[in-house]
């Protein structure tokens, strides 16, 4: 029985990734070009850390601005780190049409990747997102960023990934937008991907499981999240948004939440206009950019 569970949940898994990959350009085609307060620049492949020679990287998008006087400043764009899906072990979903959709919206996005499982398990990709963040506030290509407000945006594997790295206090973020989000590993103790991201099983190391859950780093100083979920999400159920919303809440940490009723997993990252809306809305008004 727990072979056959396994090879289920494995070929779940399988569907879900091959799904999000065919339906990447029908998310492009179906999202409305151009509905933001600009137009965008962008540079793919940006180099934002090196390690044993590897090169990890992202791509940036900002807001283009009209050709401005000599005397005129430069605009500075507050950002958002994006950080994408995929069980850890690939990029499931490119984040492109979300990345797009925040600098129409006034925000300079960076859309990282990192490393992925089994070859680098857990925290290798947790620190690749901290050191995304750190780039950021650094600054050294001279982008239009305003390193003082910098926010997260994250969606299935990638939400426990900014989560994991931006509940921290040191991190100094304004706010994140979690969806999809797997806050607490010890739900799944049968699970085939967890393994493979911490290295080891629940057996072997359940403190390993615990440390790689977003439900036990919620801090006193931790920053506003905003957290969405499809109802019909059978793959990370949305159990999992309440406990985190519940953990944030025990802290005191400002926390809003939208539970979308129309999609699954997948679909929640593909098509919930309404969670995309509400989580842009959530990082202008904690920035201070709305009316």
């Amino acid at each position: 029985m727990a072979s056959r569970r396994k090879a289920q949940i494995l070929k779940a898994l399988l569907a879900t990734a091959v799904f999000l990959g065919l339906c990447g350009i029908a998310y492009s085609l179906w999202r409305s070009p151009g509905t933001g307060q600009y137009r965008i620049e962008s540079q793919l492949d940006v180099v934002y850390k090196v390690i044993n020679s590897k090169e990890v990287k992202g791509d940036a998008y900002w807001p283009r601005v009209r050709s401005l006087a000599s005397h005129e400043a430069r605009p500075q764009f507050p950002a958002v780190l994006v950080v994408h899906g995929g069980s850890w072990q690939r990029r499931a979903g490119d984040m492109e049409g979300i990345s797009r959709a925040l600098a129409e919206s006034g925000f300079f996005v960076f859309n990282a990747q990192y490393r992925f499982a089994p070859e680098f398990p857990f925290p290798s990709a947790v620190e690749d997102v901290a050191d995304a963040i750190e780039w950021l506030r650094k600054n050294e290509r001279g982008y239009p960023v305003d390193t003082s407000r910098i926010s997260a945006w994250g969606y299935s594997a990638g939400s426990e990934l900014i989560l994991m790295a931006g509940l921290k206090p040191e991190a100094k973020l304004h706010a994140i937008v979690a969806g999809g989000t797997p806050a607490d590993f010890m739900a799944w103790p049968e699970s085939p991907i967890i393994p493979v991201y911490v290295g080891k099983t629940i057996k072997e190391a359940p403190e390993l499981w615990r440390a790689a859950s977003p439900v036990n780093h919620v801090q006193k100083n931790s920053p506003p999240v905003f957290l969405y979920h499809g109802s019909r999400d059978d793959f990370v159920e949305p159990e999992q948004m309440h406990k985190m919303k519940r953990a944030l809440e025990e802290r005191m940490i400002p926390v809003e939440s939208f539970e979308d009723p129309l999609w699954g997993h997948a679909g929640t990252y593909l098509f919930s206009k309404e969670s995309e809306v509400r989580g842009i809305r959530f990082l202008r008004t904690r920035l201070g950019l709305e009316n």
